[in-house]
């Protein structure tokens, strides 16, 4: 996807964050992994330490506490 488009997604999704790849494709976990790990553990650290309220805390039976 071009950049100006994920910049636009990106923006109108709430809890949303934007990580470009650079001289990577579709298979970032094969092209690129550890700069896809370098974003992806971060943000998956976040969400499930403090997981966004989505619809009244629709999340909530997928967490673990």
């Amino acid at each position: 996807m071009p950049p100006c488009k994920t910049e636009s997604l990106a923006s109108d999704l709430p809890h949303a964050r934007l990580a470009v790849l650079h001289d990577c494709g579709h298979l970032s976990h094969e092209e690129a992994p550890s700069a896809l790990l370098e974003q992806l553990v971060p943000f998956c650290g976040e969400v499930l330490c403090h997981p966004p309220v989505v619809m009244g805390g629709a999340l909530a039976p997928f967490l673990r506490t």
